[in-house]
């Protein structure tokens, strides 16, 4: 067992953070930063006439009232809409501007609370021009109150403009202003360490902040040349982000860890990293502090090891048991002692058999890249530099001496990795335009096996490295022919689903009805494994349908996807037609945003997209109807399967599934 990848760092990977970035044109949520020039989207002021155009002036200390460092307004917007903010107010909201003189140099936090309205508070520089907006804020709290902060001079002045969410109605509010006391955070100590083979990222730092409010951070992870490659801005308490993250705060300290797995080429890419920590005002470290990687420490074998920071000796490897917790123990990579490599141009699909040998018997993995004739690598995906691409034993069985193996494996679709994009893009212009469905897909799947072949015919050999469950890999590459087409072989014979190292016989097919055997070519099966839970629509009459309500939060995948997605929890259900006609199959999810996929199946378990009778998303998208209904043409007595999945895997839960006679 190792750590999983649970989370994503690649470019452009910026989320909204409470009190994150820098002056003018942040949204909702947290206080919003303070100072800085502002560069927001904020709407122009009034036409010519007072200070600040059309707009009402109120003079915060000509009207406010004082009860100590804090300032209280109450007044009336206009019953107009003079102004916007660059998180709103744009939506036809009355608002007013407020012109604020600060006493003295300080920290000032602005709120509504005690409104009874949903503001948007921002703050100009020049109640004129938007372009001078320096922070924004809609809702600070779920009373909907807004809140900003801004660092000032003595006399320094500022426009702070309350403003209605929507609504032109002339509105009472109030707005108190508070000199506070505040630091911003220091960030002490990095340390960075990579492993870009496994994608490996960990980050440790510790700083100070005097007022224990430090919330948010954004690292910045630069190239060689010092050139951002990603950045990563979220929240101390994302605890979604990786496999593990840590972060305690008392006493004026802070510590924060993060480790996990990542993509591999951004951790590839990345020489350095930047670390700014936001406060609850926005205050941050300043300037930003840049690390450098940090060679991992190195156990002995039987000491603990986490794979980042601390690694094992080259002739051990990191294991861990159920609860994540890691030790060094021996490991030998796999080393492969023969093989060969397929193509399948029709499915577009390469893949690999290869025998060898494991002294630990715990070979897990292949990791391939095509070359062409001249021995260069092939780019097989749409980025622009060729990647091996791994991909996990389809089977794997021991080979005919001790500690050997052998496997074969459905290493990649060309299709899917290069091709796909043209082929879905051709697929929408065709729907779009008007065009029939299924013709739509026969042009689309047409130029994937246009693309494929055309791919393949450029693949010569491939590279293909071992590697076992530590992630122990076999250093330099062994290298293997390829043959074309892809062998055939007799009934009852090992193949994979996907057709890439073997090809079975007319009318057989690749399968297998038991998670624990590997796939043999067999003639078709229209019943379901015994060992699976099938509901009977049949037991569930209403009326002169049937209505089954089910919930597939416990289900799990039972046959992949259908040709219109899913590929996640399935609840799998049979349905006998009583009579003959067109049978018609409705999902409704109870939660608003449920998207449930219906797959329908004349046999049950059989992975082939030539047994599936119908799919469905989405009733109406354009509608926002994300429920599903697919209709099955059926004799009397004919059996279909229905399966209850969800747009790119992505619903499981409570749902309905209602059956009537379309006809």
């Amino acid at each position: 067992m190792r750590l999983m990848v649970l989370a994503a760092v690649t470019a452009g990977l910026v989320g909204c953070v409470p009190g994150g970035g820098g002056g003018g044109g942040n949204g909702d949520g947290g206080v919003l930063p303070i100072g800085g020039m502002g560069g927001g989207a904020g709407g122009e002021g009034g036409g010519m006439g007072g200070e600040c155009g059309a707009s009402t002036v109120i003079d915060f200390a000509a009207q406010a009232t004082q009860n100590g460092a804090v300032w209280t307004l109450n007044g009336r917007t206009d019953a107009t809409d003079n102004n916007s903010g660059s998180c709103g107010g744009e939506d036809a909201g009355s608002d007013v501007v407020v012109k604020f003189t600060a006493p003295e140099a300080g920290f000032y936090v602005f709120n509504t609370a005690g409104t009874g309205f949903d503001t948007v508070l921002y703050a100009l520089r020049d109640c004129n021009s938007g372009f001078t907006e320096v922070a924004c804020n809609d809702d600070a709290a779920e009373d909907l109150t807004s809140r900003i902060a801004l660092e000032l001079g003595a006399g320094d002045t500022m426009y702070l403009v309350v403003d209605a969410v929507s609504g032109l109605a002339a509105n009472d509010f109030t707005l108190t202003a508070e000199a506070i006391e505040a630091n911003a955070p220091s960030v002490d100590e990095v340390v960075l360490a990579l492993d870009p083979l496994r994608g490996g990222l960990g980050i440790r730092f510790t700083g100070g902040d005097a007022d224990n409010d430090a919330v948010a951070y954004t690292i910045n992870f630069l190239g060689a040349d010092g050139s951002p490659v990603a950045e990563l801005d979220t929240t101390f308490d994302n605890a979604d982000l990786a496999e593990v993250v840590t972060f305690t705060q008392a006493d004026g300290m802070f510590s924060y860890e993060l480790k996990g797995y990542f993509d591999p080429n951004l951790i590839a890419a990345t020489a350095a990293i930047e670390v700014t920590v936001t406060d609850s005002l926005g205050l941050q470290n300043d300037p930003p502090v840049v690390a450098q990687p940090t060679p991992a420490a190195v156990g002995a074998r039987g000491d603990a090891c986490d794979e980042i920071f601390l690694g094992c000796a080259e002739a051990d490897a990191c294991d861990f048991d159920d609860e994540g917790n890691g030790t060094c123990v021996e490991a030998t990579p796999p080393t492969i002692t023969a093989g060969m490599g397929y193509i399948n141009a029709t499915s577009g699909f390469i893949g690999i058999y290869i025998e060898g040998t494991d002294p630990q018997n715990n070979a897990a993995y292949v990791r391939v890249q095509p070359l062409d004739a001249m021995g260069n690598p092939i780019n097989i995906s749409q980025e622009d530099v060729a990647t091996p691409v791994a991909a996990a034993f389809d089977s794997s069985v021991a080979g005919e001496g001790e500690n050997s193996f052998v496997a074969r494996a459905a290493v990649f679709n060309l299709r899917l990795d290069a091709c796909l994009a043209d082929a879905q893009a051709a697929f929408d212009n065709c729907t779009q335009g008007g065009g029939d469905q299924n013709a739509c897909i026969e042009q689309a799947n047409a130029l994937l096996e246009n693309c494929s072949i055309a791919l393949i015919a450029d693949v010569a050999s491939l590279q293909v490295w071992a590697g076992d469950e530590t992630l122990k890999e076999s250093a330099e590459p062994f290298i293997i022919d390829m043959v074309s087409p892809t062998p055939a072989v007799e009934a009852g014979a090992a193949c994979d689903q996907a057709g890439a190292t073997a090809t079975c016989p007319e009318m057989n097919y690749c399968f297998s009805l038991s998670a624990e055997a590997a796939p043999v070519c067999g003639a078709a099966v229209a019943e379901c494994p015994a060992d699976w839970t099938v509901i009977n629509l049949n037991d569930h009459a209403d009326g002169n349908g049937f209505l089954y309500a089910g919930d597939s939060s416990e289900a799990v995948n039972r046959v992949g996807t259908g040709t219109c997605g899913g590929g996640g929890p399935q609840d799998v259900l049979s349905f006998t037609a009583p009579r003959a006609g067109t049978w018609q199959f409705v999902t409704a999810g109870e939660a608003m945003d449920a998207d449930t996929l219906l797959i329908a199946r004349t046999h049950c378990a059989m992975p082939q997209d030539e047994f599936e009778a119908a799919c469905n998303d989405d009733i109406d998208t354009q509608g926002g109807n994300y429920n599903s209904i697919v209709q099955v043409q059926m004799e009397a007595e004919a059996t279909i399967y229905i399966f209850v999945d969800g747009y790119n895997g992505g619903f499981a839960g409570a749902y309905s599934l209602q059956v009537s006679q379309a006809n």
